[in-house]
């Protein structure tokens, strides 16, 4: 089966400050499955990114330090792999 789903929204305060993300509890099952850890694919490079019992999430500092001037966060996912990226 073909999943194809994708969030943009545009980039939190709490992701430039604090490195902080939240996603919808809609989506979080799509993405993580029964775990509680989604496993992201940025620039090439694989993160593993827990998530608590609200949907947040803390990037590492290189990512979010990259967010810096951009003005959208964009999470895709195809066919079981999950995306992020900035706009």
């Amino acid at each position: 089966m073909k999943v194809f789903l994708r969030l943009e929204s545009e980039i939190p305060p709490t992701l430039t400050k604090y490195g902080k993300i939240r996603l919808p509890p809609a989506v979080i099952p799509l993405l993580a499955g029964k775990g509680k850890t989604i496993e992201v694919t940025y620039a090439g490079d694989k993160h593993s990114l827990k998530l608590d019992r609200y949907g947040r999430a803390t990037l590492p500092s290189s990512i979010a330090a990259q967010s810096r001037g951009k003005a959208k966060l964009v999470i895709e996912m195809r066919d079981g792999e999950v995306t992020l990226g900035f706009q």
